[in-house]
């Protein structure tokens, strides 16, 4: 069987794909995705040995069938993080106060969905919401870091309506909760509402 093609016998029987080793058959879905005309890559999600697998993008895609060819050999997938210490302060601290409050929300929430979130940060609607995502990635990215590599965004259909969820990246919270995340700047988000509130009760 060339790769990227299903034979006619997994065409007619979709169970006979059970048989396909998983790295195979994350090939033959890529490939038939992004080789038939008409047809566009979208996210790729399913459960491996009690474990949800994601893949959004083809680097992804790629990273994700490493990383469980490692695992079906018995080895240990290593993925290199893009955080250190340094870095997450220097993103943290660089942050404006409404895309700060979004990543305590998340932490605090760990899962919350983006209707939850236009609501505690006091914004008009979702598309605010994406208005404070999108100055999120434009901070993150001046210190070379990827959106995906700070916050997981999920996308979900209920019927005819679109629901996000949002959550930290692992690797994000590791590093960070070295740092003093996320009480040093929840304390630091708190003093400068004290400040506010002293400066308009002064006026």
């Amino acid at each position: 069987m060339k790769t990227g093609t299903l034979t006619r016998t997994h065409r007619e029987n979709p169970e006979s794909l059970r048989k396909i080793p998983l790295d195979s058959s994350l090939r033959y879905l890529y490939d038939g995705l992004r080789y038939r005309r008409g047809f566009k890559l979208m996210a790729i999600e399913f459960s491996h040995k009690g474990k949800t697998w994601r893949a959004d993008t083809p680097k992804e895609a790629i990273e994700l069938l490493q990383q469980l060819e490692a695992i079906e050999s018995g080895e240990t997938p290593s993925r290199k993080s893009v955080w250190d210490i340094t870095k997450i302060t220097d993103v943290l601290n660089s942050l404006g106060k409404l895309q700060l409050q979004l990543l305590l929300f998340v932490e605090a929430a760990k899962t919350i969905k983006s209707s939850d979130l236009v609501a505690v940060l006091n914004l008009q609607s979702e598309i605010a919401l994406a208005g404070v995502l999108s100055g999120l990635s434009k901070q993150v990215k001046e210190h070379g870091v990827e959106m995906k590599d700070v916050l997981r965004i999920d996308v979900a259909w209920r019927g005819k309506a679109k629901e996000r969820q949002l959550s930290l990246s692992p690797d994000f919270v590791a590093v960070a909760e070295t740092a003093g995340w996320p009480e040093s700047w929840q304390t630091k988000l708190d003093a400068e509402a004290v400040d506010a509130l002293d400066e308009e009760l002064g006026q």
